[in-house]
């Protein structure tokens, strides 16, 4: 599950990608003016090695934040950032992944 939290700001320009499987694009989403999801659950199929990267389009941080979980675990998280961030995380089968 990846939560994005908008801070000050509900409404930005917000971006993400999770790439996976070779580096292949599993999810993203590119959030306009006025639309601000807050929770995409997505569903890691395969265990392996995983990248989430997020943008914001204008580089102003205004207390994004970003959390990503598994079976209520948090498995990557970050915020504070200027224009992009970035974090690399494993699933493996112990850690059952999510389904939406």
């Amino acid at each position: 599950e990846i939560s994005i939290l908008y801070g000050k700001y509900p409404y930005r320009r917000i971006s993400w990608e999770l790439t996976g499987f070779g580096w292949s694009v599993i999810a993203s989403y590119k959030a306009a003016y006025g639309e601000a999801p807050y929770i995409q659950k997505v569903c890691l199929e395969q265990e392996g090695d995983y990248k989430f990267e997020i943008f914001d389009w204008d580089g102003i941080d205004y207390g994004v934040r970003y959390n990503i979980t598994s079976n209520g675990r948090m498995i990557a998280q970050g915020g504070e950032f200027a224009f992009s961030e970035s974090s690399e995380f494993q699933v493996t089968l112990t850690m059952s992944p999510t389904m939406s």
